[in-house]
């Protein structure tokens, strides 16, 4: 339109000029001077029009920038609810006896990439109820996903992990969970879908510390072989951070028999926070450290088997050593391929030092714990999961009476 416009006004102006010199120009220069301020205007029109469009395109691009930086970050969680009901406690506890307790915990985890190799990740967990445990006593723990927080959400991890060598060496750090890391197995380490008890779900003889400041540190130079270093501050309070670290050290091997995986994990550890001594009161500035190994192996298409051992100082703990082993199935029926049902036994080992002690009062014999679970999956947000463990010589109490908790466990993802 421009072109066309500065065509005419030439024309116009030609023929201005032309009439001009015949001795007749005066209404053409008026109409010429119309048409250069309508030029004018146009031109105005034009540049804010492009103004506009330059700033929609610069919008544009950084809603673009922001819907793939948002595209990026992962957001997942769940809910889980566990309601359980003890059989035969009266004997057992000195508490309430029979109870039926329950507890929820709700989870939210973002992820999101830093640049090519960087990941930052946060963890927020709340939840209400301290289960079961708190009126069942017992060495190994009937309910290890109760965690009770008032309701209030907490900040359980946040840390940051690069990888180097074409991703054959991960480096994270800041509030771990060192047990995400070690002492892991496939088929016992999942509190929200595989076995409930904490026996279960960890060695029962690693004093691993709390959520806390720490590090990890892990080299993968070949497919089949891991080796793993862990550090962090033993009592997760922020405070002398260096003090009294805790450290672990793992070897992880990974064989493929016949296309069945499999884990091997062996790991030694120290914490160096203060113990005391059960045989000397005045010794207080003790340390602990011990070994363990966690093994699951594929056997078939649909069975797993699982066993942990593990050891640490009888000096200064009530458990000396902790072992386990049991099996998951999946698909126990065929017309339900996503079911998955779980087995174990597990004992807690008393420390002798512990029984000698005058701390361990009637505490004298070793916990033995069963667990048996069925997860049916609903859907693909929901599963329910039955749930029996049975106890005995709860609390390391060999007069007690064997108990029974009966339980279920819901859980939704999202």
């Amino acid at each position: 339109m421009r072109r066309k416009l500065l065509v005419l006004v030439m024309i116009i102006t030609a023929s201005a000029m032309v009439s001009s010199a015949l001795g007749g120009g005066d209404p053409l220069q008026k109409e010429l001077a119309q048409l250069k301020a309508r030029l004018a205007e146009l031109e105005r029109k034009v540049a804010e029009q492009g103004s506009q469009i330059e700033e929609q395109d610069t919008q544009m691009s950084e809603l673009k920038e922001i819907k793939e930086t948002l595209g990026r970050i992962s957001i997942g969680g769940g809910m889980t609810g566990v309601i359980q009901a003890s059989d035969n406690n009266e004997e057992a506890n000195t508490g309430e006896g029979d109870v039926t307790d329950g507890a929820y915990s709700v989870d939210l985890e973002i992820e999101s990439p830093i640049g090519e190799k960087g990941v930052a990740f946060l963890h927020i967990e709340g939840g209400e109820g301290s289960g079961i445990d708190d009126d069942v006593l017992s060495l190994s723990g009937c309910n290890a996903d109760a965690g009770d927080t008032s309701g209030r959400l907490e900040v359980t991890e946040a840390w940051y992990e690069h990888s180097l060598l074409d991703g054959a060496l991960a480096f994270t750090i800041g509030k771990l969970d060192l047990t995400a890391y070690f002492d892991g197995n496939e088929v016992a380490n999942d509190e929200a879908a595989q076995f409930l008890s904490s026996g279960f779900k960890n060695n029962l003889a690693v004093e691993f510390s709390d959520n806390g400041l720490g590090t990890r540190l892990t080299w993968s130079p070949i497919e089949v072989f891991d080796l793993s270093l862990g550090l962090q501050d033993s009592d997760s309070d922020w405070e002398n951070i260096f003090d009294h670290p805790f450290s672990i050290f793992e070897v992880n091997l990974k064989p493929d028999f016949l296309g069945l995986g499999g884990n091997y994990r062996f790991y030694i550890w120290q914490n160096d926070s203060n113990h005391t001594k059960w045989e000397d009161a005045s010794k207080t500035h003790e340390d602990n450290s011990g070994f363990g190994i966690s093994f699951d192996q594929g056997i078939s298409d649909r069975v797993t088997l699982f066993a942990r051992l593990g050891w640490q100082e009888e000096e200064v703990k009530e458990i000396k050593s902790a072992w386990s082993l049991g099996a998951q199935l999946q698909s126990p029926f065929l017309s339900r391929p996503e079911d998955v049902c779980g087995i174990a036994y597990g004992k807690a080992i008393l420390s002798g030092d512990y029984k000698e002690s005058a701390s361990s009062s009637t505490n004298d014999a070793d916990e033995g714990h069963y667990e048996v679970y069925y997860n049916i999956k609903v859907n693909d947000y929901l599963s329910i999961s039955p749930d029996v463990q049975v106890i005995t010589n709860p609390n390391g109490n060999d007069s007690a009476d064997t108990v029974t908790i009966f339980g279920i466990r819901s859980q939704v993802n999202f």
